[in-house]
């Protein structure tokens, strides 16, 4: 698959990356690495020029001989005699500069601490547990970012961190699918005349000359929930063009307007963007082909300023969907791109006519486990079929009434899953069955 996939890694503001002892704005110190250092500390030990007599909020920036700065911000700090400051009960220090890698802290204080930490200080931060004064806390990983927050008036005399100057941390990049890699051709139909070649295009190849029903299927991995941008480069000559797409299930529709009408050449092309949210892992992104004048380069999913760190997340696939039309087909099942309605993109899989025809469903890069398997499907009766599992023993099993042809339901059936890949099949026992989508959750 030719999917282009950036990420670079965020190193942050190294405080004390050059040798010798730092330079700071205010009257804090800072202990520098020596020639031959693995670790370097940051060292706090003395109060901040903007610091008052009375509890208040403020921020200082401390700045390094090779002119790189640190923020921190004090929230509900004073004066003290001797030592750092003074920190009212639920105050807090913490740095707004990411200082890369910090291992472990060590304070002495006199009250309670708590440390939290993060690897983007956008984000909600990871409690790290309380610290005892002069004692090293050192961390099972890494974080760019700590949150030093009082649990009762709290008196500090030093912080410090050690940091190894590197970061765990990476950017969620911008990620494009080029849609001749995208497109799902399923073998009984012909997509020889969608292959349209173009060295302007992303790849040098764009898809068109599509009919209803025809699928573009992206698995993407988002590293947070929350929405994000898809945008969709496409050339169009049609006025009042539509295209069909799901997001781990469901039918929406996305205006693809002409961009010059009766005009497919490609100095046209544009993008249209539409906002989506995506769970934290594997997401299926489908889009449908419902309205054919279009012409597809590529799909991205828009990068964002969070960061995280791969190793927190489970690569293995434990939620997969598909929708029917893009299964493989068994036998003389029926693959339908007329049906309309509420079916995705107006299409969907039959189990008509021969006993065993049907359709093959594969997952890849599964997590074992017990899986949640949903059947979406319209029918006009609690229907018979039979459900094989990796070539296993057939099931015979019974769908519920939808309420008509054209009106969806759904039933959930219990399947054992393997590490990697995996099929189900499903086939015609004696009734017929329109199917919609399909969806396998581990439990």
């Amino acid at each position: 698959m030719n999917k282009k996939l950036f990420y670079f890694a965020l190193a942050g503001v190294c405080a004390t990356a050059v040798v010798g002892t730092a330079v700071l704005s205010s009257s804090m110190s800072l202990v520098g690495p020596t020639a031959g250092d693995t670790d370097y500390n940051l060292t706090l030990n003395a109060s901040p020029s903007e610091i008052g007599g009375d509890y208040s909020n403020f921020a200082t920036t401390y700045t390094t001989e090779n002119g790189n700065g640190i923020g921190f911000a004090f929230n509900q700090a004073k004066a003290v005699a001797s030592g750092l400051c003074n920190i009212a009960a639920g105050g807090s220090i913490k740095n707004t500069t990411a200082l890369s890698g910090v291992k472990s802290v060590t304070v002495k204080f006199d009250g309670t601490l708590t440390i939290k930490g993060s690897l983007d200080s956008t984000v909600e931060y990871v409690d790290l547990g309380s610290v005892a004064s002069e004692t090293k806390l050192t961390f099972d990983k890494s974080y760019d970012y700590l949150d030093l927050v009082a649990g009762a008036e709290t008196t500090i005399t030093n912080i410090n961190f050690e940091y190894s100057c590197t970061s765990r941390a990476q950017s969620y990049e911008t990620v494009r699918y080029e849609a001749e890699d995208a497109l799902v051709r399923v073998a009984d139909w012909n997509f020889d005349g969608a292959i349209i070649y173009d060295e302007r295009a992303s790849g040098g190849t764009i898809i068109g000359n599509l009919w209803q029903g025809v699928t573009f299927h992206i698995n993407h991995y988002a590293y947070f929930q929350g929405n994000h941008t898809i945008k969709v480069h496409y050339v169009n000559g049609f006025n009042n063009q539509k295209v069909c797409y799901g997001v781990n299930g469901g039918k929406n529709m996305l205006d693809v307007p002409a961009q010059v009408e009766g005009s497919w050449d490609f100095a046209n092309a544009s993008d249209v963007e539409l906002t989506v949210n995506l769970r934290a892992g594997w997401n299926d992104i489908v889009f449908g082909i419902t309205d054919a004048g279009a012409q597809y380069d590529y799909f991205e999913v828009v990068g964002s300023e969070k960061k995280y760190d791969p190793a927190d997340y489970e690569m293995a696939v434990s939620n997969k969907m598909f929708y029917a039309v893009e299964a493989a087909r068994l036998g003389n099942a029926n693959r339908a791109n007329d049906w309309n309605g509420p079916y995705f993109a107006g299409s969907g899989m039959g189990l008509t006519n021969d006993e065993g025809n049907g359709l093959e469903l594969t997952f890849t890069n599964m997590k074992a486990g017990n899986y949640n398997f949903k059947m979406v499907y319209g029918t006009g009766g609690a229907f018979n079929f039979k459900m094989v599992v990796n070539n296993g023993t057939e099931r015979s099993l019974q769908t519920t009434d939808s309420g008509g042809w054209n009106v969806l339901g759904n039933k959930t059936f219990q399947v054992t899953f393997k590490d990697g890949t995996n099929t189900i099949k499903i086939l015609r026992d004696g009734t017929w069955l329109n199917f919609n989508a399909f969806f396998a959750t581990i439990k």
